[in-house]
């Protein structure tokens, strides 16, 4: 059994997983759209265990991790014919630290690369595992970098990774923004040949929380900063380095703004972001909107357009004893807060999304749903 978990909000938050898969063409018009199906596993994970956040290997296997606050992680293998209906599932060993929404990279060598939790015991730590040996190995994050044992320069909260977001660049090395850094914005990059890490660069303009980071087709990464229509955009190091005149780089630089707003007005929440066959980046709100950006291949600004909105769903409010009253069900439009997507090869987009979040009348108490 395969379950996929979306992430909800704070104890005052709900939302309504509706889990409806919709395909949306962004490339060209339609008429009519494929249609899909699912087919079930012929094995289940050990145990039934549901699982949450999935990373294709270069060997072509799954790893999976299981879900809630923990650190087990399991591997799907397809048999011989190159199956993963057919193939079968085993247990890895365990992560030193236990973690759930958290960020992770596949590197360039097979390597998986993971680092902080927004819950669990690994919020300002890091781990490499090798599939090869089927092994994990804690890395020691320099307090220069972050250390766990301080505040962070804007507020109380101990300096920590957390959810924070994270991308493989075109060097190899990862670019990570954590969610507590030592200073407002603040980025680090881990080098895994090295086994070093260092300070990168300030963002300009917003806090990178909740953001969605997508890497474009000149390698440079692009952002919506939380909770705001502020785009900008990281160029690592060699940027475009036969350019002329030369572009500095290892930098955030400013971008377009965004023409609509795609972060909720709850819990500053936005939905997934990719990049399409096309070389534009599609970004899903989590309040029903989304937008499309046309990247200029250089250091100049791109240029936005408004997208589709989502589709309707149905949203059942709660009562003060937070159960749904479904006789007062209300059509609203779609929204996608931290939902997962992937691009497809044919243009089309995969993703999941659910109605809106909005409060629970509850307040102290964890939402049902």
């Amino acid at each position: 059994m395969i379950v996929l978990c979306l992430k909800l909000g704070s104890a005052r938050l709900f939302v309504r997983c509706v889990l409806v898969l919709l395909l949306a063409s962004l490339l060209t018009a339609q008429s009519a759209l494929a249609v899909g199906s699912w087919t079930k596993l012929t094995a289940s994970t050990p145990s039934n265990a549901p699982v949450q956040l999935m990373l294709l290997l270069p060997d072509g296997t799954v790893m999976a991790a299981g879900s809630n606050i923990t650190n087990t992680w399991y591997k799907l293998t397809p048999d011989t014919n190159g199956s993963y209906v057919n193939g079968k599932w085993s247990t890895l060993h365990s992560m030193t630290s236990t973690r759930l929404y958290y960020a992770s990279v596949v590197l360039r060598d097979g390597r998986v690369f993971v680092a902080g939790a927004e819950y669990g015991t690994g919020r300002a730590t890091a781990e490499i595992y090798n599939p090869l040996t089927d092994v994990w190995t804690t890395l020691t994050v320099p307090t220069n970098v972050l250390d766990p044992t301080k505040a962070w320069s804007g507020g109380t909260n101990k300096q920590a990774f957390l959810d924070s977001g994270a991308v493989l660049l075109a060097d190899g090395r990862v670019l990570i923004e954590p969610v507590f850094p030592q200073n407002s914005y603040d980025t680090v990059i881990y080098d895994p040949v090295g086994n070093t890490w260092s300070s990168g660069p300030t963002a300009r303009a917003g806090d990178q929380d909740e953001a969605s980071w997508i890497k474009l087709p000149d390698e440079s990464i692009l952002t919506v900063d939380q909770g705001s229509t502020t785009a900008e955009r990281y160029l690592p190091v060699g940027y475009l380095t036969n350019h002329v005149p030369t572009i500095a780089s290892n930098r955030w630089i400013a971008d377009t703004n965004v023409p609509i707003s795609l972060y909720d007005s709850i819990g500053s929440e936005i939905g997934p972001g990719m990049l399409l066959a096309n070389g534009t980046a599609f970004l899903v709100g989590a309040n029903g909107n989304s937008a499309i950006y046309t990247p200029s291949g250089d250091n100049t600004q791109g240029s936005w357009q408004i997208g589709p909105a989502l589709p309707n769903v149905v949203k059942y409010p709660l009562d003060n004893n937070g159960n749904e009253l479904t006789n007062s069900a209300v059509s609203t439009a779609g929204a996608a807060p931290d939902a997962p997507a992937a691009s497809l090869v044919n243009g089309q987009v995969l993703y999941a999304f659910s109605a809106p979040l909005y409060n629970d009348p509850r307040a102290g108490t964890t939402p049902a749903g």
